[in-house]
């Protein structure tokens, strides 16, 4: 099974609890600011808090196709400062998706969300055999885009037009290979 909990160098990465959805939902909307440079920042109902963690929480074999799971990330001293998605076996075999990696604002800019990243490449590696990271960036979200470069995702695969809600966006997916 997947690791419900590992540290890195300042942080600490574990599973939520189902009673943890207003926790997680609090984290993400830290964020919400950026809901005009990246649709995905608008607001969701708690229930999709549940229903993320509780798929998260089901016990999946490594090679299960699209296998979820959501890690919260703390400091060594307990402060929650965000979480990340990950999916295993996707959008293909040997294939991690980070669908989240959404960091609170206030520890921006301090290193986190590069280290973040680091530990997960290095968990999925000691985990199993996988080959690519993908992530989707929008375009009009200039620092996430550069964030993501400078981690390496540098592949272009995709470039989407998107509209929601009246507005064009337009989603940049991101690969970079994972050396084992």
């Amino acid at each position: 099974m997947f690791p419900a909990a590992w540290r890195s160098k300042r942080l600490c990465f574990s599973a939520f609890e189902y009673s943890d959805a207003k926790r997680v939902k609090a984290l993400f909307e830290q964020n919400q600011h950026l809901q005009y440079q990246d649709p995905t920042f608008k607001p969701w109902s708690l229930s999709t808090y549940q229903s993320l963690i509780a798929d998260s929480a089901e016990k999946k074999a490594p090679d299960v196709e699209d296998a979820f799971y959501l890690r919260r990330i703390q400091t060594h001293d307990g402060k929650d400062i965000g979480y990340l998605q990950i999916s295993l076996n996707a959008p293909d075999a040997q294939s991690v998706w980070l669908p989240m990696l959404t960091i609170s604002p206030r520890y921006q800019k301090h290193g986190y969300g590069s280290e973040a990243v680091a530990s997960v490449i290095e968990t999925v590696q000691a985990y199993g055999d996988y080959r690519h990271m993908g992530v989707n960036v929008y375009a009009e979200n200039i620092h996430a885009f550069r964030f993501w470069y400078q981690q390496g995702f540098c592949r272009i695969t995709h470039f989407e037009p998107e509209q929601d809600e009246g507005r064009d966006y337009h989603c940049v997916v991101l690969y970079r290979d994972l050396m084992s």
